[in-house]
């Protein structure tokens, strides 16, 4: 047996070394710009829905879209997300005050001529806040404000408004609970912000505006919590956003999760063969990622579950993905083109079918052009990365 040059065999270890590392470094910087730009302002189904309205303005040569594009982009996300009959909203139409606003809170240059999508989705973020912000109703639907309005007027004896004490019996009732003083603080500062008047007490329009900084705080520890899982199951957003198609396809009424009931529908869109063996090791691993144990599998627990499959290439999950992503994204696109699903990223006149542009790919390149895997910025974003995933491991 012809032994090998040491030299030779030092030199393939270092460059599977630095492969490895290289593949580390990308995904900490992949999972750090997810977060810092994009997750961290919507979920990502909705970041999803605002690429491809922002797409829809690019035209086949550019890369970033001009301000009235990204004025488009605002007014359809706000008739999309906050229109319908249900709401009391007093309009829908785009402010230019508070694009002005939107611009300066984003950190936007404002004689910028053309916007990225990361300008973008911050625009839509601040531009959305402010608006609901000027909404009487804060944006709140009908059916919640009879809610808010009925405990409300059961503590406000004949008054306008509330003192402190009725309050925090108000927002107990709701369901808001401050057990420590830190949280207790920070209630009272929202409640100086949500009084608009300074009069020392609340009326039912700075309750309700009050309600929706509470409900923000808890979209905030959802958009963290949807991040992490994410990053936990180690699949690429390019991967997650060609997964949200199928997902979505599988989701009774856009109901945004998945019930064991649900699966057989996932299996159909997959064409999978299953058996007996095959739903046994599927409601184990359900369990398994169902990482807050309420019986429904959101985005990021799904993400979880796919990439489960697809290591152990469970009923030949990898043959038959890349066609069944196809075909959820082609149904989609159809019900688009049939007006049942509100986006005007779909050309009415296309028949064929054309693949959307992945925006999480166009990151991911580049992140690829400006990596470097051994600079210090690097390494804290290795760092950041493993102590996500030592705390989805349950590690300290």
């Amino acid at each position: 047996m012809m032994m090998r040059d040491p030299e030779e065999e030092a030199a393939e270890r270092a460059a599977k070394a630095e492969m490895e590392h290289r593949k580390l470094a990308k995904r900490a910087a992949m999972a750090n710009v997810g977060w810092e730009d994009f997750l961290q302002y919507f979920l990502f189904c909705e970041l999803s829905w605002i690429a491809r309205e922002y797409y829809s303005h690019v035209d086949a040569a550019g890369t970033e879209i001009s301000k009235a594009g990204a004025n488009e982009v605002v007014s359809a996300w706000i008739r999309y997300r906050w229109g319908g009959e249900n709401r009391s909203m007093e309009g829908l139409e785009v402010v230019p005050e508070i694009c002005d606003a939107a611009f300066a809170k984003a950190g936007i240059n404002p004689n910028a001529e053309t916007l990225s999508l990361t300008a973008v989705v911050k625009y839509v973020y601040h531009y959305q806040k402010l608006h609901l912000a000027a909404e009487k109703t804060a944006g709140w639907n009908r059916a919640d404000i009879d809610a808010f309005e009925e405990v409300f007027d059961c503590y406000r004896y004949g008054q306008e408004q509330v003192k402190a004490k009725e309050l925090w019996d108000i927002l107990r009732d709701l369901g808001q609970e401050f057990p420590t003083i830190e949280e207790q603080r920070y209630l009272l500062s929202l409640v100086k912000e949500a009084d608009a008047d300074r009069s020392g007490s609340i009326s039912f329009q700075e309750l309700l505006h009050l309600m929706r900084m509470l409900q923000e705080d808890e979209k905030v520890k959802a958009r963290q919590r949807e991040n992490e899982l994410l990053v936990k199951s180690g699949m690429s957003l390019e991967d997650c956003e060609e997964w949200l198609h199928v997902f979505e396809a599988c989701c009774p009424e856009n109901q945004g999760f998945l019930i064991l009931s649900d699966f057989k529908g996932l299996f159909d869109v997959l064409e999978l063969d299953y058996g007996m063996e095959e739903s046994r090791t599927i409601a184990k691993w359900l369990k398994d990622c169902d990482e807050d144990s309420n019986g429904q599998i959101d985005f990021g627990e799904f993400c979880n579950l796919v990439q489960r499959m697809w290591d152990a290439n469970f009923a030949s999950i990898r043959v038959k993905a890349e066609e069944a992503k196809r075909k959820a994204e082609i149904a989609r696109q159809e019900e688009m083109k049939a007006g049942n699903l509100s986006h005007r990223s779909c050309n009415a006149e296309q028949r064929e079918y054309e693949p959307p542009r992945n925006w999480a790919r166009t990151i991911s390149e580049r992140v690829e052009e400006e990596l470097e895997p051994h600079s210090p910025a690097s390494d804290d974003m290795i760092k950041k990365l493993e102590k996500i995933l030592k705390q989805s491991a349950g590690e300290k």
